[in-house]
């Protein structure tokens, strides 16, 4: 069943768009000369592998389960709320190619110990570039013992020209993350590229439009909406995502295709 846009509201979840019986030619002629190119395909993604068994639920006071990461194209498992968060706040960086959930294990030597270490994500980015995160939070992140852990991962990273970061929640929670949340909501099917390419012509002809005012024009054309989140996410339409998303224009970045 295609997601119900009459009721659609913008990220701060207080004001409804308003809805508009609005015929853009662009849509219609798209419409008229291919029917099904307004339909949302489902999206099955596979589940990503991980280095080790993930916490299953019941077997801690964990919120364990799958992020659907269209960046990867993969079911992304998490073992946290604030894991999951972080992997929101991901998929809002276009130059980020990929990540992994606990990718694979690394023995360090942490106080004259061996340990078998599985960091939180990897991810690398369209260069090629590499980081390893921690993802944790505040509270945990100044224990003696996390600190040598943090400073064995920065080490190992280090040698092999990686970067290593924590992520906490001063990082992870804000506008960015309520902004990807919003438009990871109105993604959850795939556009045909011929609407996608459609969206970006109608966008770059009217460069006036503020993200709300775009949804409330094209809400004859609910899979619209998907297509305006896809090409902000793919980083074709350059957004802020630290301000509030409603009130900024839409501006084509035309570096890119869509």
């Amino acid at each position: 069943m295609p997601f119900d846009f009459s009721t659609l509201s913008t990220p701060d979840g207080t004001t409804p768009c308003a809805p508009l019986k609005v015929e853009i030619p662009i849509f219609a002629q798209l419409l008229a000369k291919h029917p099904t190119a307004l339909n949302l395909i489902p999206r099955t993604f596979p589940r990503q592998e991980t280095a080790r068994r993930i916490i299953k639920p019941g077997d801690r006071n964990h919120w364990v389960g799958l992020f659907s990461s269209r960046t990867n194209q993969a079911l992304v498992p998490f073992e946290s709320g604030l894991e999951r968060k972080a992997f929101c706040v991901l998929e809002t960086h276009p130059t980020i190619r990929s990540y992994r959930s606990q990718p694979y294990c690394i023995v360090l030597r942490i106080d004259g110990r061996t340990c078998t270490v599985y960091p939180d994500v990897e991810l690398t980015t369209d260069k090629g570039a590499a980081a390893l995160l921690e993802v944790k939070p505040a509270t945990q992140v100044a224990k003696p013992r996390n600190q040598r852990r943090f400073d064995a991962l920065r080490s190992w990273a280090a040698h092999r020209g990686m970067q290593f970061s924590v992520l906490t929640e001063q990082e992870i929670e804000g506008q960015r993350l309520t902004s990807a949340t919003w438009l990871l909501s109105l993604t959850r099917g795939q556009c045909e590229q011929r609407l996608r390419e459609a969206t970006f012509q109608w966008l770059g002809d009217n460069t006036d439009l503020t993200f709300r005012r775009a949804l409330e024009l094209t809400t004859h054309y609910p899979a619209v909406h998907s297509a305006i989140c896809e090409l902000v996410l793919d980083g074709f339409v350059a957004v802020d995502f630290d301000r509030p998303l409603e009130s900024q224009l839409l501006s084509l970045n035309y570096d890119m295709e869509a």
